[in-house]
């Protein structure tokens, strides 16, 4: 693509060249007293600990007993009583009869028959059913969860540091900073075709990979702070965690994340009864409990499935809360009836009243969902099992990056300054090719490795074709500026993202130019281009496109038959192609004063030469204990 950055014109390459002349005592940095006979030392331990403990019980056991007997009984007397009586009677009687005459004698006979009947029938018929209906309803309830969080952070750290001074004079130990003194000179390298670049925050990536890569081989990566998986800049928050992305994080941290509440359950309830006496009369009964479970409503919609006994036509009607009803008209059978219901919470009867049954058996069924403030308990129990997971890796991180640290032993502070200036221009570099081309070192790889395999079958190899194809770019950018005497100048922290500001304010190096370096917030930057690459770097300003090499056409005095133009750049405004134009013919006479990279002696009596100062962070202690004059200790100038 064009590139967006445009040359901002030509002028002379005015290089400063420097010579380290010496290291010398500068203003004092710290006193030490000692008194005769003192000793004194300090000791400094941290310790910090934290520990949480969270126990909650719930206990709930259901257990429903229904025993049901019934027992018959039939029984049938039969008695039969019958009384036959027969009564004869025969009677002969003789009767005489005297007196003062004649006696008289009398003879009489007497006959009778007396025949009676009696019988009698007796039918008794017992019928008799006893039905015994015994209901067992147990509640236990018990639902224990026990959660214990312990977290012991302890970091210690001793310094002790002691002086001893048991006899003689008192003592005084004099710190001074020390300074860096170079004699430098300007030395012009000729006209040259420049760039200027903005480049932000120019340490970023080599601080990031001095704080990943101490170890390598011995230390994990260090854990990355929990973000919000929808926004990578954002801290994570508990609203950030939801059904879809609870289980990435839990994965991403090794965290034991239980999961999320269901968004809607069903519960239900069974009422049965039986109506004794004239199916025709009215009842009505309050007999049962609905229970919606912690952290859900039901607002939405509820059915009951019915079975009924009755002899003829009949209705019933289910009374649930806040005016919510259910009807049923017809014959016996199995119904359905939805209603809807507005939101209720907690424990609640279930009443109904009807006419024409016998028995009813009623199943009621209501859909439950779950409360926006009980999913924002388990986003936040969440949140907490996350962070305390990510807490516990980067405390194992930073033990491990501790332990590395300790066994490298004394470790000098800081690079040799060539090397620091060599890491300055590569970071620098990078960022300038970047806003240039737009490439981001995301093409083809130009060597293969297969990790999983075995030797030699895992040796990194070249691939020739993306090689051939990156090669041209490559050697185009590598060539046609000259990286080697490119300029720059750190500007402060606060153009850096305002989130690093702590952490890049905080940091040091013994190298001040360095330090400078990697507390920038952004970096200008002026490169120039190599003047053999003049016009093959227009040319690839105006069309996005490498020259092959050669003159370019427009760019070369015209043939009686020839064109100005060159492929690709026919669209151009005359303005732009004319500014160029006037750049390459600036330049057709310049050429190399020096070699670039030829070291320039400078002499203490070049009258071009001065000399500088440049403070360190390094300390030294003077070995009297007299106080400094500095200006006697001899001019700057070296």
């Amino acid at each position: 693509m064009k590139p967006e950055f445009k040359p901002i014109g030509v002028g002379d390459l005015l290089v400063v060249k420097q010579k380290l002349v010496r290291y010398a005592a500068g203003e004092i940095a710290h006193i030490e007293n000692v008194m005769a006979t003192e000793s004194r030392g300090r000791r400094h331990r941290r310790l910090r600990r934290l520990e949480e403990t969270v126990e909650f019980e719930f206990e709930r056991t259901e257990e429903n007993q229904r025993d049901l007997q019934s027992t018959e009984r039939f029984e049938l007397q039969q008695e039969t009583q019958r009384t036959i009586q027969s009564d004869t009677k025969f009677q002969v009687g003789a009767e005489v009869a005297a007196g003062f005459g004649p006696v008289q004698i009398g003879v009489s006979t007497e006959f009778s028959t007396s025949t009676s009947k009696t019988e009698s029938d007796r039918n008794a018929t017992n019928y008799a059913k006893e039905i015994t209906d015994r209901s067992l309803n147990k509640l236990v309830e018990r639902v224990r969860e026990q959660r214990t969080t312990r977290t012991l952070e302890e970091v210690e750290e001793k310094n002790f540091h002691t002086f001893e001074n048991a006899d003689g004079d008192n003592r005084t130990g004099i710190y001074r900073w020390v300074d860096k003194y170079y004699r430098v000179k300007v030395v012009n390298y000729g006209r040259r075709l420049f760039y200027e670049f903005i480049v932000g925050e120019p340490a970023a990536f080599y601080v990031f990979a001095r704080t990943h890569n101490i170890d390598s081989n011995l230390l994990p990566p260090e854990p990355p702070t929990p973000a919000n998986p929808d926004d990578p800049d954002q801290d994570l928050l508990p609203e950030h965690i939801t059904r879809e992305n609870y289980l990435a994080l839990a994965r991403q941290y090794g965290a034991g994340i239980g999961p999320p509440p269901r968004e809607t359950v069903r519960i239900s309830r069974i009422i049965g009864r039986d109506f004794p006496g004239d199916a025709e009369s009215h009842w009505s009964f309050v007999d049962s409990e609905m229970e919606i479970p912690e952290g859900y409503v039901y607002g939405g919609r509820a059915v009951y499935y019915s079975s009924v006994k009755s002899g003829g036509d009949y209705w019933f009607g289910i009374h649930l809360p806040r005016r919510a009803y259910m009807r049923q008209d017809g014959v016996a059978g199995t119904t359905m009836g939805p209603t809807e219901m507005p939101q209720v919470q907690g424990i609640f009867p279930i009443g109904a009243h009807g006419r024409g049954l016998r028995s009813l058996m009623i199943n009621v069924v209501i859909w439950c969902t779950l409360t926006g403030e009980a999913f924002a308990q388990w986003q936040l129990k969440t949140y907490n099992t996350i962070m305390n997971a990510y807490k516990k890796e980067l405390m194992n991180f930073e033990e491990q990056l501790a332990a590395a640290q300790i066994q490298q032993g004394v470790e000098i502070g800081g690079n040799p300054p060539q090397i620091n200036r060599a890491i300055e221009r590569e970071e620098l570099k990078k960022g300038v090719v970047t806003l240039w081309t737009g490439y981001r070192y995301d093409g083809p790889a130009m060597i293969t490795h297969h990790p999983d395999k075995e030797i030699p079958e895992n040796y990194p190899d070249v691939l020739i074709n993306p090689t051939v194809e990156l090669s041209p770019e490559i050697k185009f950018i590598e060539q046609a500026f000259d990286w080697k005497n490119m300029s720059y100048e750190f500007y402060p922290y606060y153009w850096a993202r305002k989130k690093q500001w702590l952490d890049i304010h905080s940091r040091t190096d013994t190298d001040p130019l360095f330090q400078e370096f990697l507390k920038a917030g952004a970096a200008r930057v002026l490169v120039p281009v190599h003047p053999a690459f003049t016009q093959a770097v227009l040319f690839y300003q105006l069309t996005g496109k490498l020259w092959t090499g050669g003159d370019v056409p427009m760019f070369t005095p015209p043939d009686p038959g020839g064109t100005l133009m060159a492929p690709g750049v026919a669209d151009q405004t005359e303005e732009e192609l004319a500014l160029y134009q006037d750049y390459v013919a600036e330049m057709q006479d310049a050429g190399l004063i020096e070699e670039l990279d030829r070291d320039v002696d400078i002499s203490p009596d070049d009258p071009q030469a001065w000399m500088i100062k440049v403070p360190t962070t390094l300390v030294w202690l003077q070995s009297d204990p007299e106080l400094p004059d500095l200006e006697a200790e001899g001019p700057d100038n070296g």
